[in-house]
């Protein structure tokens, strides 16, 4: 992966700590500063050398760690091959050509990235990696190697940026390197006794060189701010402790972090105490770290969405039997959606379906009482409101009449068959456009034939 380039972070209103330089390299021969983390040892032209030197020593008591991107070109019959260097001059430069700018560098540790098969030094066919003391690149003097750089590949002149990873022990003299995560080799010996001369301090820095064949080299040293929620898609409700959980990655030792919860709030340890937002909302979050060798990294945004709870309110009105009752869904939410309508009748959510207007066509006549709770797609719930309503009786009646002749009247009476109502309104339609507005009434018919008669009733409670 390309690494991220750097970038004035006055852009977002943010302040670099002030120990923070914009110089962390010295920078020599041919190689370019492409930005604070990234620097190209050699361009593609002929006889070039370049090297970039960390300004602070680093104390070979102490155990590192490093892992660097490095590119070696596109052309895989380029030349010549770029050098991890551990070294005591910062403004040291090697030989070109197949001295790979660490030729003559005394006293010095490499870890050289050969890309070119020079036949004097012993050089096999395939790009490869050795481990070497006091600039001498001659292979048989290496301390280890030479292998294959790369675990799947003889050529890393291929176009692609890989990762490169160096690992000092002192506890056991061990030196070690991986490439593209693969373990290389390891060379064990005692550098500040036997190649420093009883001094630990040393700068650490990459050389590169071509000669007549040549390659663009570069190095960076990789630096990804990120981080994590304890919280999937970004969104919590309001009230819930949001917890900041930084992912970076960077080289080395990470040595400052800064926040912009944005909310006015900011703080500079990797992992936060528990941060509540005063409000629900969207809170643009920012996060920047800055490496060991002291160079800021691109900022990394990302948007927080605070929750708030829903306010569930309906309206229900009373109804007849096998009439489904009105009901006016009130609720509201102001950060996202209703995503769910839990609704119980008596205590009850059994049958009643999650949707904003459940179906109560079916219940019983009899006092009820209706309950909401309203999620909203953050997954903030709602307090429960309660609603009582009646589903009253319909009058059950029944017709009593015989057939009968033209011109003769015939008997119709209403009869009432439930006790729970109480009729108040009788209206018969007997079939041949006339009607009456009495219980019991009789009616001739003027034509023979086959009629359709209604009886329709209202009573005292309104149900027909």
């Amino acid at each position: 992966m390309k690494p991220l380039m750097c970038i004035l972070l006055s852009i977002i209103g943010m302040t670099v700590p002030p120990a923070v330089s914009y110089s962390q390299y010295i920078v020599k021969g041919n190689a370019i500063k492409e930005s604070c983390n990234c620097y190209s040892l050699t361009q593609n032209s002929a006889n070039e050398s370049g090297s970039v030197w960390q300004r602070s020593q680093i104390n070979l008591k102490n155990p590192f760690d490093f892992t660097f991107d490095v590119f070696t070109g596109c052309d895989n019959d380029g030349a010549d091959g770029i050098v991890f260097i551990l070294q005591q001059d910062s403004t040291s430069i090697g030989g070109n050509g197949q001295g790979l700018g660490f030729d003559g560098i005394v006293p010095s540790i490499g870890i050289s990235l050969d890309t070119y098969q020079n036949f004097g030094n012993g050089d096999p066919s395939y790009d490869h990696i050795s481990i070497q003391a006091n600039g001498n690149n001659d292979h048989t003097s290496d301390l280890a190697g030479p292998i294959a750089a790369s675990a799947v590949s003889d050529n890393i002149e291929d176009c692609v940026w890989h990762s490169l990873r160096i690992q000092w022990d002192p506890a056991t003299y061990t030196l070690s390197t991986w490439f593209d995560g693969a373990f290389r080799l390891s060379a064990q010996t005692d550098m500040v006794s036997t190649i420093f001369n009883n001094n630990p301090l040393v700068y650490w820095g990459f050389s590169g060189s071509t000669g007549a064949v040549f390659n663009n080299q570069k190095f960076c040293t990789p630096l990804s701010p990120g981080f994590n929620l304890n919280f999937s898609n970004n969104a919590t409700c309001f009230g819930t402790p949001v917890i900041f959980k930084d992912s970076s990655i960077s080289f080395s030792t990470i040595q400052g972090y800064y926040w912009d919860f944005g909310d006015g709030t900011t703080n500079a340890q990797a992992d936060p105490p528990p941060h509540y937002y005063p409000a629900s909302g969207s809170y643009l979050v920012k996060h920047i770290i800055i490496a060991a060798d002291g160079c800021p990294s691109d900022t990394v945004f990302k948007t927080v969405i605070i929750g708030d709870k829903p306010i569930a309110a309906f309206n229900i009105y009373d109804t007849c039997e096998a009439i489904a009752p009105r009901i006016d869904n009130n609720t509201t939410v102001t950060i996202g959606n209703i995503s769910q309508w839990n609704w119980q009748l008596d205590g009850s959510s059994t049958g009643i379906p999650n949707t904003k207007y459940p179906d109560l066509s079916s219940i019983p006549p009899g006092n009820h009482t209706l309950q909401l709770i309203a999620t909203s797609d953050i997954g903030c719930v709602s307090d429960t409101v309660t609603q009582n309503f009646t589903i009253k009786n319909i009058p059950d009646i029944n017709i009593i009449a015989a057939d009968g002749c033209r011109d003769a009247p015939i008997s119709f009476n209403g009869q009432q068959t439930d006790n729970l109502t109480t009729i108040n309104s009788w209206t018969w339609n007997f079939g041949d456009g006339q009607i009456a507005g009495y219980k019991n009434t009789n009616h001739t018919y003027t034509a023979k034939g086959l009629y359709p008669v209604l009886l329709k009733v209202t009573s005292t409670n309104g149900c027909t």
